[in-house]
């Protein structure tokens, strides 16, 4: 069984039958030749997209039936944004997937089974539920998921500020404009973002801010005095 846009196949009498699902997206790796240089210059590896093939199958007690049936399945695949889906075996992990253009669904009408195709940009799977943590300044973050995430910080400030700065000890965001007590700061690592009661105020980042990621393993999160601070993520996984 496996969930689409929240809806289980089972609820369209669909029956899985194989699932092609790599443990590990494809891998490129980027390296540069250069004339008269022995070896190449390597510039890491990047994960490409990801391609889940589900062969379903579906069966009618006429012509008219399963014609009606695979409509209803129609309706439920198609989506122009991305959706979650989700499989049975891993039911806390989803990918943001829609189905590929070359999924036939005339093979499930004239053969009763089909192979769809769902195309996943993002390779990596993430948590189906958020996690939230109250943070406080100089806090180790264990982070267990296998690639690195982007959380989003909320900020409350408690004392009047002219600046706040947020960094994992290596990286840092710094953003100078004045914050009244009970100014809501949001700090969207993911996005590259930062509002300020709701208004997107990217001037008042400092030059030298990076937007950081939540890395595998432990992660010391320092901010400055005077707020109160809430994290938000989702793990990813290889």
């Amino acid at each position: 069984m496996f969930t689409f846009k929240g809806e289980t196949s089972t609820s369209y009498e669909v029956r899985e039958k194989t699932v092609k699902h790599t443990v590990l997206p494809p891998v490129s790796t980027k390296t540069l030749e250069l004339p008269f240089h022995d070896g190449v210059l390597d510039f890491g590896r990047v994960y490409g997209s990801r391609t889940i093939e589900v062969t379903i199958g579906i069966k009618g007690i006429s012509y008219g039936d399963l014609r009606s049936k695979v409509r209803r399945v129609a309706k439920w695949l198609d989506s122009e944004t991305l959706q979650p889906l989700i499989f049975s075996d891993e039911p806390n992990i989803q990918y943001m997937a829609r189905v590929s253009d070359d999924t036939s669904l005339d093979q499930l009408l004239y053969y009763g089974e089909t192979t769809l195709k769902f195309f996943v940009p993002n390779p990596f799977g993430e948590d189906v539920h958020e996690t939230t943590l109250n943070i406080s300044s100089g806090q180790v973050v264990n982070y267990d998921g296998t690639r690195a995430c982007y959380p989003i910080f909320t900020v409350k400030t408690t004392n009047a500020l002219s600046d706040f700065q947020i960094s994992n000890g290596v990286e840092k965001v710094k953003v100078v404009t004045e914050l009244p007590v009970g100014s809501i700061l949001v700090i969207d690592m993911k996005a590259g973002k930062v509002t300020l009661n709701g208004t997107v105020i990217q001037q008042a980042i400092t030059l030298d801010s990076d937007f950081f990621p939540l890395k595998v393993g432990s992660n010391t999160l320092t901010f400055s005095n005077g707020a109160t601070v809430q994290m938000k993520y989702k793990r990813l996984w290889l």
